[in-house]
């Protein structure tokens, strides 16, 4: 057991030897407080996990002492147990009136002693767990909060140089093929169209990232409500109908543990999004997609890519260094919009983001994700990133796509 910090406020200096002996051997420290008020005084000091308050005290007794600590906020999960010899009903609800967890009566049975005292200090463990958790949130969603400005400077930025290429390529073409279609041939009106029709997937792309910003503005993760998803059907779902909206069908290797992540459903889906998006621009119908996931030293490991290598022969303790010193780009200059934002979120939740070009046509993204941790389970239950599609994903995957899972 942790080395608690128990404090016993006592006016008889008698009854805090009695406690010292009952609970000898234990790895607790105890402190002692001859009075109310410097019980009151000595919090700071002390840090208390938990207090024994004798109730008959003189000037200031128990019950009021009581009032006082559990009225600071600071001090509100502090459990009190009280220590008394009175047994009547009223005083007893006199007691819980003034906030105190649990009563132990005099003279003290030790065993009752030591469970009284584990109990409480059990429940002050699970406590500051919660609020660690609580807290933890609370400061990711403050950074994140004050990214979200800096990646609407950069689409601001970003505006011209990822939407003018793709718009003018689309008006130049167009007014192409009004002044000459009648003049070309078959095969070259064709790769004009094809050229349009790229530059307006790069054109719905920006659209998308400049959408996601907003709305992950708007979908802050509130530290009361933040909510854990599962992980293989979710990112499954959320590839194959990315991969079924591109011109492109490659084969698709799934390989993904089935885990709790400590990330909001739609978080994940936007962070896939980007990534499959990512893959496709680089890929044709004869690349094979790996798609792995596997947790390892408390960790989730997400890799993606199109170069057909299994990462099953490819330890997790040698990819991250294979990426990093593969040519790499990823400094914020060097990704799109929504890269940045999905990287960013990747960061806020202090995990590892790599992207490596391999060669022009292949490329591979390595990430990690928080697990969700026991006190955040029993706190806001799993969820698939896709609720509302009842549909199964295997047959998503035989009827649609080309796909080993």
């Amino acid at each position: 057991m942790n080395n608690y910090s128990i404090l016993v406020v006592d006016d008889q200096a008698e009854n805090f030897d009695v406690i010292q002996a009952l609970l000898q051997n234990i790895d607790y420290s105890l402190h002692y407080a001859n009075h109310g008020k410097t019980a009151i005084d000595s919090l700071d000091k002390f840090d208390p996990d938990l207090i024994l308050l004798d109730v008959m005290m003189p000037e200031i007794d128990g019950i009021e002492v009581c009032k006082q600590i559990k009225s600071n906020p600071r001090w509100q999960a502090v459990p009190i147990i009280m220590v008394t010899s009175l047994s009547s009903t009223d005083n007893l609800a006199r007691c819980l009136n003034a906030g105190a967890d649990d009563f132990i009566s005099k003279p003290i049975n030790g065993i009752e002693l030591r469970a009284r005292v584990h109990s409480m200090l059990r429940i002050k463990k699970q406590h500051d767990r919660i609020e660690s958790l609580s807290r933890l949130q609370r400061n990711n969603i403050n950074s994140l909060k004050s990214s979200l400005h800096d990646l609407n400077s950069d689409l601001a930025i970003g505006f011209p140089k990822e939407s003018d290429a793709p718009l003018y390529n689309v008006l130049d073409k167009t007014q192409l093929l009004l002044q000459d279609f009648h003049k070309m041939p078959l095969a070259k009106i064709k790769e004009i169209l094809l050229s349009i029709n790229q530059s307006a997937i790069e054109l719905d792309q920006f659209q998308q990232s400049f959408l996601f910003t907003r709305q992950l503005s708007q979908s802050l993760p509130d530290s009361d409500k933040q909510r854990s998803c599962l992980t293989r059907i979710s990112i499954e779902q959320i590839v194959i109908k990315r991969v079924e909206k591109s011109q492109v069908l490659p084969k698709l290797i799934f390989d993904i543990e089935d885990v709790e992540l400590a990330v909001l459903p739609k978080h994940l889906q936007d962070i896939i999004t980007e990534f499959i998006d990512y893959i496709l621009k680089l890929s044709n119908s004869s690349n094979s997609i790996n798609i792995y996931g596997h947790t390892m030293n408390d960790e989730f490991h997400f890799y993606i890519d199109n170069r057909g290598v299994n990462i099953k022969d490819i330890p997790l303790t040698e990819l991250s260094t294979s990426i990093r010193f593969n040519p790499v780009s990823n400094t914020d200059h060097d990704l799109s919009i929504g890269l940045k934002i999905a990287k960013k979120i990747v960061e806020i939740h202090e995990g590892l983001f790599l992207i490596s070009n391999i060669t022009p046509t292949e490329a591979t993204i390595y990430i990690t994700l928080p697990l969700v941790t026991n006190v955040a389970r029993e706190l806001h239950p799993p969820v698939s990133s896709n609720d509302n599609n009842s549909n199964s994903i295997s047959d998503e995957v035989q009827i649609t796509l080309p796909c080993v899972c």
